[in-house]
């Protein structure tokens, strides 16, 4: 793995084969330092030049000075992973997994430049997060397959899936949802079983084909599934335990990607492998009709509508390059290519503003309506985006930062944990809530008070 020192031309590159670590400068290779091989992960120390590499194989992590003499060796449970320093000389190692055990153990080392501080066993995983009318907030950790609920920042009550295996790879897809008008929670996990929370107990439901995906449309009384299966030729739409079948046509490949409502034009966006499948939506539901499913848009990375524009924007392709394609309803207006993968997309719901996260570029692109207005440059690669309905302020999400937008503007940038995963917004308190997969921070943000930057971070430590 290769890590640059972003305060000078030193760049540490580690190697499976073999037991060193490659030092070089732009193009010479200046010296080698014995390490042990395997998927070494390293990390330069912004300023300081002190480089962090994790041992693999020997569930170890290193800590050398900028001339590269050893200062520290530390022991982990678990094999290291990914490194992530931070300006303010924080250092974050997650790990997890073992070689003689099927289930997958987390850890997390967090260091204070060259000295350990903390260390959070199954500490890893936490995924989706929903808010309930009545202020509820609940939250799923993938890792340790618990679902907890919160009442502000107190753990009311947390439970375990039985029976739970962990999954191979974190899923990335949103599998938690609320029902505004019953307050019901849904969880789509792996399997054929969607999980339902009423308020006291669980229940749940067959479903024919593993849910991937799960989308509330408050306006149609439904929440919609995306299935993880090759062929789609349909989506699920659930009301309380019912499970109902809204089919599609146009041959749409899978699995299902992402969702996208626009509740003002009456369209639902089904995105799959490298197509979107286009829904005329009516009240009930179930007379809901398909209209077209469009191609050309492979890999699918990102969808989203905007409903007051009555524009849907779909992200696509790989390689240094991807595509920005546009829709109105059944119709594709246009696709253009763009610099850096479009990985994530969110659109305001209060504004007219479409933002763009541009991976590769360390870049956001906002929309306005057809027409791309500006270009934010950021400190850090840009990986999701989340639009808050009370103050239109987007939070863009790399690996470790968050930045601040309106519109065009950059106003600040956040640190607030490793992995971003999800946010979800209160707008009678004005908080904006934020999980984090890496280190299982939840983050309360209050956006009328960004300027002082305050936060509250509570780390839901796995059992």
């Amino acid at each position: 793995m290769f890590a640059p020192d972003p305060d000078s031309e030193r760049a540490y590159l580690t190697h499976l084969s073999p037991d060193w670590i490659t030092v070089l400068s732009r193009t010479e290779v200046i010296t080698r330092v014995p390490f042990p091989h395997g998927y070494n992960p390293i990390a330069v120390i912004p300023h300081t030049g002190e480089v962090v590499a994790g041992a693999f194989f020997d569930r170890a992590v290193y800590v050398f000075s900028r001339d590269l003499t050893l200062l520290n060796v530390i022991s982990m449970p678990v094999r290291p992973r990914q490194i992530f320093p931070c300006e303010d000389g924080w250092v974050y190692v997650a790990g997890w997994g073992l070689e003689s055990s099927l289930t997958l153990p987390s850890d997390l080392l967090v260091l204070s430049r060259t000295v350990p501080v903390a260390e959070y066993p199954n500490g890893f995983g936490l995924s989706s997060l929903a808010l309930s009318p009545n202020g509820w907030l609940y939250s799923v950790d993938l890792f340790s397959g618990r679902f907890s609920i919160l009442s502000g920042t107190e753990v009311v009550t947390s439970t375990a899936f039985s029976p739970w295996n962990y999954p191979v790879l974190l899923p990335q897809e949103r599998r938690l949802e609320v029902d505004p008008g019953t307050g019901w929670v849904y969880v789509a996990l792996p399997g054929t079983w969607l999980w339902i929370w009423q308020g006291e107990n669980w229940i749940t439901r067959s479903i024919p084909s593993w849910i991937k995906v799960l989308h509330a449309a408050p306006d149609y009384g439904v929440i919609f599934g995306g299935k993880d299966s090759y062929a789609l030729d349909e989506i699920y739409a659930i009301t309380g335990t019912e499970i109902l079948s809204l089919p599609i046509g146009g041959d749409l490949l899978g699995p299902v990607t992402d969702l996208a409502v626009d509740p003002v034009h009456g369209y639902l966006y089904v995105g799959g492998l490298g197509q979107v499948a286009v829904l005329s939506l009516t009240t009930p539901v179930t007379a809901s009709q398909w209209l077209t499913t469009i191609n050309g848009m492979y890999p699918l990375r990102a969808l989203a509508a905007h409903p007051a524009s009555g524009l849907a924007y779909v992200g696509s392709g790989f390689g240094p390059t991807g595509t920005l394609s546009i829709l109105s309803g059944p119709d594709l207006l246009s696709s253009s290519v763009v610099e850096g993968l479009p990985v994530a997309l969110a659109a305001d719901p209060v504004g007219p503003w479409v933002y763009v996260a541009l991976s590769g570029t360390q870049q956001v692109a906002v929309l306005r309506g057809v027409d791309q207005v500006s270009t934010v440059k950021l400190p850090f690669e840009p990986f999701r985006i989340w639009v808050s309905p009370r103050s239109g302020l987007a939070y863009v999400a790399g690996e470790t930062q968050v930045a601040v937008l309106k519109g065009p503007q950059l106003w600040m940038q956040l640190s607030t944990g490793i992995y971003p995963r999800d946010m979800v917004f209160d707008p009678e308190k004005g908080l904006a809530i934020l999980s984090h997969e890496g280190d299982n921070r939840l983050v309360w943000i209050e956006e009328r008070e960004l300027s002082r930057r305050l936060w509250l971070p509570l780390v839901l430590k796995g059992r």
